[in-house]
Formats: C-alpha cells, sequence, structure tokens
C-alpha cells in the first residue's frame, strides 16, 4: 500500500541544492504544460533559496580555501586517518561477522555517525568535518559508549577527544559568513522543498495530475534513500557524484559575476547522477505561455492542513 502524501511529507529528507534545483525545474516542466500556475511562486522560492545557499557557500569556500593548507589542514589529515580507521572497523565487522554482536554494534555506529558514508565526512569543509567529529566523539564517549567499546575503537576515539580542541582552536578566525549562516541557508532549502510539495498537494486537486507533479520530488527523495542505504552497508559508491559538492562547479561563476546563476547552470551542477533523469525540455522554471519578466506573485497564506490523499 502506498504511503500517504501526509506521512511521506514527515519524512521527506534533507536534499543537497543540487537534487532541490533538479525537483523543482522538473516540477515547473511537469506542472505549467498543465496549467498549474499558482505553482509559480514556490517553485521560484525553492530554485531562489538553492541560489541563495551557493552563494552563501561559495563565500564560506572562498574563507576556508584561503586558509586550507594553514593550521588547520595538519589537524584535519590526523583527524581523518583516526576517523577512517573507526568508519572502516565497522564495516568489516558487518561484512565479516554479521549476524554477531560486534556486527549488530557497527551497524549502529555506521547508521548513526557515517549516514552518507566516510568519504562525505571526512571531505566535508573545516566547519562542518568538526560538527560531525564533535557529535561523534560526543556520542561515543557518552550515550554509545558501549558500542565504542565492543568495538574495541576506545585507542582512536581518545586520539580524537585530543585532537578536538586543537581543531577548534585552529578555524578561530574572523568569520564574514558563518557557519550557523550557511546551515540556516541550507535549511532555507529544505523549507522551501516542503512548502512546494504542500502547495503541490493543496493545490493539484486531480489525484493523476497530483501524483504526476509530485513524482520529481519523491524521485528525488527516493534516490537519497537508495544512496545513504547504500553507503551504510559499504556497497561500492566510489563513482557516484555528492551533488552538494557537485554544485560548488557553478561558484567561481557566480562569485565572478553579479551573485546569482542562471537556472541552466544551476541544473548542470547538480551533478551527473540527477543530470541523466531531468526532463530534457525543463531548463527554466518560466511557464511557456507567460513572459520571462512576469513580476513574482506573492506567496498565498498559510496553506490548509493536508488532506488524506494517497500517492
Amino acid at each position: 500500500m502506498a504511503m500517504p502524501v501526509h506521512t511521506r511529507i514527515q519524512k521527506l529528507r534533507q536534499f543537497p541544492p543540487g537534487r532541490a534545483n533538479v525537483a523543482a525545474n522538473n516540477v515547473a516542466g511537469l506542472a505549467y504544460p498543465l496549467g498549474y500556475f499558482d505553482l509559480r511562486p514556490f517553485i521560484d522560492g525553492a530554485l531562489g533559496a538553492t541560489r541563495d545557499y551557493v552563494y552563501v557557500r561559495s563565500l564560506r569556500f572562498g574563507q576556508i580555501q584561503a586558509r586550507g593548507e594553514g593550521r588547520a589542514a595538519p589537524i584535519d589529515r590526523r583527524c581523518d586517518v583516526r576517523i577512517g580507521f573507526i568508519h572502516d572497523t565497522c564495516a568489516r565487522y558487518v561484512r565479516d561477522l554479521p549476524g554477531s554482536e560486534e556486527a549488530a554494534a557497527a551497524e549502529k555506529v555506521l547508521r548513526r555517525y557515517f549516514p552518507r558514508g566516510l568519504r562525505a565526512f571526512v571531505q566535508a569543509p573545516y566547519e562542518e568535518e568538526l560538527i560531525q567529529l564533535e557529535i561523534l566523539v560526543d556520542g561515543l564517549s557518552g550515550p554509545d559508549a558501549d558500542l565504542a567499546r565492543t568495538l574495541t575503537i576506545g585507542h582512536h576515539l581518545a586520539v580524537l577527544v585530543e585532537l578536538r580542541p586543537q581543531y577548534a582552536a585552529a578555524l578561530e578566525y574572523e568569520d564574514k559568513v558563518t557557519a550557523g549562516e550557511l546551515a540556516t541557508a541550507w535549511q532555507a532549502v529544505h523549507q522551501a522543498m516542503i512548502e512546494l510539495f504542500c502547495a503541490i498537494v493543496t493545490l493539484v486537486r486531480d489525484p493523476e495530475h497530483q501524483a504526476k507533479v509530485l513524482a520529481p520530488i519523491l524521485d528525488q527523495d527516493d534516490r537519497l534513500a537508495s544512496l545513504y542505504a547504500r553507503r551504510r552497508t559499504g556497497q561500492n559508491v566510489e563513482e557516484e557524484v555528492d551533488l552538494d559538492d557537485e554544485v560548488a562547479d557553478i561558484i567561481e561563476q557566480i562569485t565572478e559575476g553579479d551573485g546569482e546563476a542562471d537556472d541552466d547552470a544551476l541544473a548542470a551542477g547538480a551533478g551527473a547522477d540527477d543530470a541523466q533523469d531531468a526532463d530534457p525540455d525543463v531548463g527554466s522554471a518560466v511557464p511557456p505561455d507567460q513572459p520571462a519578466d512576469l513580476p513574482p506573485e506573492a506567496a498565498p497564506p498559510l496553506l490548509a492542513p493536508l488532506p488524506d490523499l494517497e500517492d
């Protein structure tokens, strides 16, 4: 039985901006030919939030890369080695001792602390990796200390406990764009996608049309679920492109221009995994029978509660 729409939205994953951009553009390509122009403020909102995130991230990366080989880099490499040992120990238990107590503990650690895999952890920008490191150390030293004992990873954890304050000290500097502002920009992308989802359910009343217009969002959500599951189980995903990283490919265009990127460029930055699935007719969120310079309409007031429809 299909999951009810109101349940599905409660479980909607936080999209990397590349996936959000592809989903919103494809929603536009499906909704406008069917006449659902009332969705335009919400589609534009999702695309605008994505642009804002990429711009903020470009500023943040510029600050980080400027001192990339400074005080933080040597400490970051030492942390990466220990984090890698912890992850690989868990992966070996899951692979080589299925059904054992160690494998059960390892699965919990991988699910809680490496939901996107090792590479996404250690290749994150310095500030983001420090946040993940603090969560890992606090968790395995506190509520999940029994898991660390079962897996005998205490010696690696002890080194990370020692390195954590050094890592934090190395990153102390005057920020023009803080890590909190970056997190807020990403949350805005997620909020915009939720609002778009709600708008589709509220404004597209025909069940067949609703399922069709929702499909790009649900497809990206399913792809994320599959990707995270494969990473947690240690399957080979080296050939896959992290869309959040891939968006950085258009940062140079943004910072050298006027701070904005066109929809086609942003869609191209979404990554090969999504680009090949995007509707080839979707390159802009402007309705086909409306002028491109049409001023955006004000978003309608708070949407009514979601009906108990099934997708």
